[in-house]
């Protein structure tokens, strides 16, 4: 059995919130060549939701927790078998609605806090602040396609960071690849969503102000 890089990944994030859960520390898996058979199959579900619903890794292991203890519960460990099942991909399917029409929402400010931390390592890294990494490019690409992609940022921080949405119109291919035929609709709306936020939109001047200059 050959584990992927994908699989890989899966398997880490998902020890690192169990740890987290737990409040131990975490120390990345490198050697699967012991991996039983019910293992792998596992990971092979998740790797093809993950694929397939360009997945968050972290928020989709954590989603189940911030769940329970929503319902008063104290919940420190869900198998990775409960991650195949449907119930756990569709809380990932309502956080991504309930995150798209309420940024004000407790788990959409949390993520955001994590989306804006990823931004400012790669600044620091790259020397540059805010505005420079709103314009820095990888060839034809800004990188920040490259960022939402890989599912560090969402699109609805690259929106709110630049108040428009008119930079994904350069390159409409690129556009259509990331979020589909139907991108211009797609990223109306979260404009929208981002214009009726409060503590979003709040969050997001004070970092403007920080780290812009």
């Amino acid at each position: 059995m050959t584990v992927s890089t994908l699989q890989r990944d899966i398997y880490n994030a998902y020890l690192k919130i169990i740890a987290k859960q737990s409040g131990r520390g975490f120390r990345p898996r490198k050697d699967f060549s012991k991996i039983t058979k019910e293992r792998f199959a596992q990971l092979e579900i998740i790797e093809r939701f993950v694929e397939t619903h360009n997945v968050h890794l972290d928020t989709f292991f954590e989603i189940p927790f911030i769940q329970a203890k929503k319902r008063g519960e104290d919940i420190k460990y869900y198998s990775l078998d409960f991650y195949t099942t449907f119930r756990a991909k569709t809380m990932y399917g309502k956080f991504l609605i309930n995150k798209a029409n309420d940024l004000d929402g407790k788990i959409s400010i949390q993520f955001l806090k994590t989306e804006i931390y990823f931004i400012v390592d790669h600044c620091k890294l790259n020397n540059i602040n805010l505005n420079q990494y709103l314009n820095q490019k990888d060839g034809m690409n800004y990188v920040w396609y490259d960022h939402i992609a890989r599912k560090d940022i969402t699109k609805e921080l690259v929106i709110a960071l630049m108040d428009s949405y008119e930079k994904f119109h350069e390159n409409e291919e690129a556009s259509t690849l990331l979020l589909g035929q139907n991108y211009k609709k797609i990223l109306s709306t979260c404009y929208t969503s981002y214009i009726k936020s409060t503590k979003y939109k709040k969050i997001i001047k004070a970092i403007k102000e920080k780290y812009c200059n």
